[in-house]
């Protein structure tokens, strides 16, 4: 019975010497091309169940920038915009009336309407929501907004003017006027405050696109600065007015 037993003992630690040889040794040939097989099928079985149904691939997650998180929270109407408001049966409530410090709406014998937060699409069913405190029947109430701008330089008639939102930079310089003859139509540039936010060369591939005031992100008080055309042969001339000034003066002084 014992030696049975060693007999078994032995066999036993034989066959695990020989499985620990084979789980260490290598994989060559065929044995290596299956184990290949076996890894790439997994690999594709995880990259189709990522992928979804079908095998469509899912699309990255595009997170939103700071801009469009600022204009979110901030919302499209600025100090200086104009709302046209009409809310028939009340006089006192259909005039334009004027966006103000902290993006409120001040109107007649209500409190400010709160704008902040709002964009120029909902701005209508926001006002409705708000005048439904107020206004029995808001149905018929009806808004537009108005944006602020300044046109200055080479116009006709330079000035701030109001307009819609969906004007386009050419439909403004008509409000001003149009330009004036020595206009320099190129070399037209945005500025907001101190800093120039659209240069000419892509202010004219914008206007070539169509793109309107808000589709570029004007504001109230930007300013759309036409430049006078440089003309070449007047600082001709005014530089040789100077020059011939400044040789009689010297042969003035040698005499």
């Amino acid at each position: 019975m014992i030696c049975s037993f060693d007999r078994f003992h032995r066999s036993t630690r034989r066959r695990c010497a020989s499985a620990r040889r084979c789980l260490t040794a290598p994989i060559t040939g065929p044995a290596a091309a299956l184990v290949v097989a076996v890894a790439l099928g997994a690999s594709s079985s995880r990259t189709q169940a990522q992928a979804g149904p079908a095998g469509s691939v899912q699309a990255p997650t595009l997170l939103p920038s700071a801009d469009s998180l600022r204009q979110a929270r901030e919302g499209d109407l600025h100090v200086g915009d104009r709302v046209i408001l009409r809310v028939p049966g009340v006089p006192t409530l259909t005039d334009t009336f004027v966006v103000r410090a902290g993006r409120t709406l001040e109107l007649p014998l209500i409190p400010a309407i709160p704008l902040a937060g709002v964009s120029r699409a909902d701005l209508q069913h926001h006002m409705r929501a708000e005048l439904a405190r107020f206004v029995l029947d808001t149905s018929g109430v009806e808004v537009r907004s108005l944006m602020r701008v300044a046109v200055v330089g080479d116009v006709v008639a330079p000035g701030y003017y109001a307009v819609a939102p969906d004007a386009l930079i050419g439909d403004v310089l008509m409000r001003a006027g149009g330009l004036g003859h020595t206009a320099s139509p190129d070399r037209i540039v945005v500025r907001r405050g101190d800093s120039e936010i659209w240069s000419a060369k892509d202010l004219r591939k914008a206007i070539v696109a169509g793109r309107t005031l808000d589709e570029l992100k004007l504001r109230a008080g930007d300013e759309i600065i036409v430049p006078t055309r440089r003309d070449w042969a007047q600082y001709a001339q005014t530089a040789a007015i100077v020059a011939g000034a400044a040789v009689s003066v010297i042969l003035i002084r040698h005499r």
